[in-house]
């Protein structure tokens, strides 16, 4: 994640200048020759020389809270990834407060067009959706073994890395989840000791209905939904180009394009495209440099994390 930030900052025309930080040696040194940016080994070394003005945290998740405190107390605004534990997060707010600072929090699939078109189709009327969401673990990265990375630790698990993903964009389009009902399980065996699959019945404020299976078990990456009404009937594979709508009057499914040019790193699923994290890239600054709000905060945040605590039965 941290590569792909810095590939798409000095992509954009108006671009920052960068540093990073990585305590491995041979890291650093693979993005210095690929990026031409200045490194250090330690973030207090970082700040020390580099004197930056805000911070992009692209370390695992478990790591998120000590670092997120670091950079408010050296005054620097954070954009922080996909965030799994928060039992740091009022503290975290307290103090960029007291700082001045501002905190910034990902969730990539907000700032996707098919999920904005979605969610402005079924604004109000109640709806039924289906969804699965699913990747056999070991294919999240196939360069490295799945022992190591931090989707197959029991707290920061893949499921629940997933459903933090997936819950956000969820909730703004159907509306916030009043309660869920869940069975897991395991399907493979793989070496983990959490469920490798959920599926849950969900019910939104307002009357939507959802239908999820999320898993670490599918051996072809999907996101498949189908969101349905008497109204409506919208399809969706995950892809730019998949996205369809049932047209009543032609009694005919119809594409929906939303995207003019689409951009897609080659080593990732199909169903991740760049265009989203550019666009959240941009909104941080807009958020730092403009105090335009972003569509996702921490105490949204906090909320998803205890929708999931629930679903994981913690």
């Amino acid at each position: 994640m941290g590569r792909r930030r810095i590939r798409l900052m000095q992509a954009m025309p108006d671009g920052p200048e960068i540093v990073g930080v990585n305590r491995s040696a041979e890291r650093r040194a693979q993005v210095e020759k690929e990026f031409g940016i200045r490194t250090f080994e330690t973030l207090a070394e970082a700040i020390s020389v580099a004197k930056p003005q805000a911070a992009f945290l692209c370390t695992a998740p478990a790591s998120h809270g000590p670092a997120v405190m670091e950079c408010i107390a050296a005054g620097l605004d954070v954009f922080m990834e996909i965030n799994l534990l928060g039992a740091w997060y009022a503290e975290a707010v307290a103090k960029a407060k007291e700082k001045g600072v501002k905190l910034f929090i990902s969730s990539t699939p907000v700032y996707r067009r098919e999920m904005r078109y979605i969610a402005d189709a079924v604004r109000g009327a109640p709806v039924n959706y289906i969804y699965h969401c699913g990747q056999y673990l070991p294919d999240w990265h196939p360069w490295e073994d799945y022992h190591g990375f931090f989707a197959a630790k029991k707290e920061t698990n893949g499921c629940r890395e997933i459903l933090c993903v997936e819950l956000p964009w969820i909730e703004k389009a159907f509306g916030r989840i009043e309660s869920v009902q869940v069975m897991s399980g395991r399907l493979t065996s793989l070496d983990i000791d959490f469920p490798d699959f959920y599926m849950i019945s969900i019910r939104h404020e307002g009357g939507c209905k959802g239908m999820y299976c999320q898993d670490v078990v599918s051996r072809k990456g999907l996101r498949r939904l189908e969101v349905f009404s008497e109204k409506l009937h919208i399809f969706w594979e995950g892809t730019p180009d998949s996205l369809a709508a049932y047209d009543l009057g032609a009694k005919a499914l119809k594409p929906v394009r939303l995207y003019n040019d689409v951009v897609q790193d080659g080593r990732y699923n199909a169903n991740i495209i760049e265009n989203a994290y550019a666009d959240e890239i941009r909104a941080f600054f807009d958020y730092v440099e403009k105090g335009v709000e972003p569509p996702y905060a921490f105490a949204e945040d906090a909320h998803t994390l205890a929708v999931v605590d629930e679903i994981e039965g913690i």
